[in-house]
């Protein structure tokens, strides 16, 4: 599903991607696992 809103011109998806990027880094960072790692732990 594609939800358009004030956030879908091309800076809002970018600042979206750019956020997304730093949770997985930090959650990496803590150990957290994640789709980076192909684990689900802590969801």
């Amino acid at each position: 599903t594609l939800y358009l809103d004030e956030q879908s011109g091309e800076a809002g998806i970018q600042t979206r991607l750019e956020a997304f990027v730093d949770l997985m880094a930090a959650r990496r960072r803590k150990g957290k696992g994640g789709v980076l790692d192909g684990s689900f732990s802590g969801y």
